[in-house]
């Protein structure tokens, strides 16, 4: 017999919330955000909805552990590269 976990209110349960911008970053194939950066950036306050990847700047995560300016400006170079969608992506 299987048991299942769920939150009562996913917008206050942190696991719902990340699993929720792991699944943006998926679908917009935003392939460098892996679970860790998401984790990182939310914990920072910088991601807590899936439209804050378009605010997020290289200072912000560079700011993050274990990630160089290097890496916080390939991210943010690939979120400049989503910033248009194409419809069915969109929907």
């Amino acid at each position: 017999e299987a048991e299942f976990l769920y939150c009562e209110d996913p917008s206050a349960c942190v696991q719902a919330r990340t699993a929720t911008l792991e699944h943006f970053a998926k679908v917009l194939e935003l392939d460098d955000f892996g679970p860790k950066i998401i984790e990182l950036a939310h914990e920072a306050g910088f991601l807590r909805e899936p439209e804050d990847y378009f605010a997020l700047t290289a200072e912000q995560l560079a700011s993050l552990d274990r990630v160089g300016m290097k890496t916080a400006t390939k991210l943010t170079a690939i979120i400049a590269s989503k910033r248009r969608l194409t419809l069915p992506v969109f929907l």
